[in-house]
């Protein structure tokens, strides 16, 4: 997706994430398959849905409980896969590994399986989408791996802390419009974003392409 776009996911996400946090809840299994996109009026409305599964702040994540779908996989915060107490820091966790699969089409950790998966979660560095995306400023590689710190206290105090420290990190991306024409030079966005479904399901709610200029 365009950088303008996430970034707007992003805040109305994070906004929610912290309302619920301010209550003592957590959502617990924040991913794309979640973000609702609705496109019907004057300018698109992004919902988190899915609470299903939210818990109480600090209490011990558990992997066998109902709800723990091995999609969930994906996004899960180390101390979420580790069974230790969680806090609102721990969706911030999933909300950028979100991010960077709206940035580049692929999961935040492209393992094969879920025992890989759990451990690049646990040990591997933090993804960096520049690396997959060249027309991305290199600093949204650094919020990335402040907000996916395997440790929460070396993350951001609250979910928009980091999607204002997003934003501001993607201050030198591109116009959407020289985003779109970098993308089609490579071919629709890269070979994984043109893949990905989830970035297509939210196009398909709401997120249309403006129309292109003529000259």
């Amino acid at each position: 997706l365009p950088v303008y776009r996430v970034l707007a996911i992003v805040d109305a996400v994070a906004a929610a994430l912290d309302y619920a946090h301010s209550q003592g809840l957590l959502h617990r299994d924040v991913k794309p398959g979640n973000i609702l996109i609705d496109g019907t009026g004057p300018a698109p409305r992004v919902m988190l849905g899915d609470f299903g599964i939210a818990r109480r702040q600090q209490e011990h994540s558990d992997l066998t409980s109902v709800g723990m779908a091995v999609g969930t996989l994906d996004y899960a915060s180390p101390e979420q896969l580790s069974g230790d107490p969680v806090d609102g820091r721990s969706d911030q966790y999933s909300l950028a590994g979100t991010m960077v699969q709206l940035l580049t089409g692929a999961k935040p950790f492209g393992a094969s399986s879920g025992t890989a998966v759990i451990r690049d979660h646990l040990m591997a560095p933090p993804p960096a989408p520049s690396r997959q995306r060249p027309d991305l400023p290199t600093a949204i590689d650094g919020v990335i791996a402040r907000a996916m710190a395997k440790s929460p206290q070396q993350r951001y105090a609250t979910c928009h802390d980091f999607a204002q420290a997003l934003r501001a990190a993607a201050a030198g991306a591109p116009p959407h419009d020289a985003v779109r024409r970098a993308a089609g030079h490579r071919g629709g966005g890269g070979p994984a974003a043109a893949q990905d479904p989830e970035a297509a399901r939210l196009q398909r709610r709401g997120w249309q392409d403006e129309p292109q200029r003529a000259g």
